[in-house]
């Protein structure tokens, strides 16, 4: 699991990584810090059209703008 700060900081890399038609699953992520974290991958180009809550983690199913 990455601290919600590092993964934020990771989506602009993680864009330019992944393919157009790519998938990224990112998992791990505190409810407490999903709604910024994912706000962040959204300004970096992600759109996440899955995302599961469970207890208090959070993991979300996205692909490049």
């Amino acid at each position: 699991n990455l601290f919600a700060t590092v993964l934020e900081g990771a989506f602009p890399a993680l864009h330019a990584a992944l393919r157009p038609g790519g998938i990224l699953v990112i998992s791990g992520i505190l409810r407490e810090h999903a709604d910024d974290c994912l706000a962040s991958g959204l300004k970096a180009g992600f759109v996440f059209d899955t995302i599961v809550r469970k207890g208090k983690w959070v993991t979300a199913r996205g692909h490049r703008k």
